[in-house]
């Protein structure tokens, strides 16, 4: 479902023809990927920093990325728990959007994965192949932190 609805943010009518020009905010995307985790609990999770239009093929490159991230949260992370929370934070570093998906209050971490799904490498993949971006994961026992680089030439162009 999350999927489905960031895809819509692609769509720019009822005919399935996507429009590359169409762009939507990271922010929105985010949103979008998130809505189906949302319980009511105000300040489970935080979305800050800059927030930038996101067109295009790199839409469904970084909602492929934010959806294994978010499903994964769901199952064995932070939205997997009562009182987890979830920080997304953005910012633009000279010529990079430096995105933070940091968890919090889930699941103690005592190792990291070493088994990666198909999910964890279409996210890489999208990441380091389709946004020639990079993301390093960090598994401390507190909780997941992402880091993500990608070039904003390849989100809004």
């Amino acid at each position: 479902a999350a999927l489905a609805r960031a895809h819509d943010l692609t769509l720019p009518d009822l005919s399935g023809a996507v429009d590359t020009d169409r762009a939507t905010t990271l922010f929105a995307l985010i949103e979008a990927i998130l809505a189906p985790h949302a319980d009511g609990r105000n300040g489970r999770t935080i979305i800050a920093g800059s927030d930038i239009p996101i067109r295009g093929e790199a839409l469904t490159a970084l909602a492929l990325a934010l959806n294994e991230f978010a499903t994964n949260a769901a199952k064995y992370g932070c939205l997997s728990a009562a009182k987890g929370t979830l920080s997304i934070d953005s910012a633009i570093d000279d010529h990079d959007l430096v995105l933070t998906w940091s968890e919090a209050h889930g699941p103690e971490i005592a190792s990291p994965a070493i088994v990666t799904g198909f999910g964890s490498q279409l996210s890489r993949s999208a990441i380091e192949g389709s946004l020639h971006g990079t993301m390093t994961c960090d598994w401390a026992s507190a909780g997941l932190t992402i880091s993500v680089r990608l070039p904003v030439s390849r989100l809004s162009g």
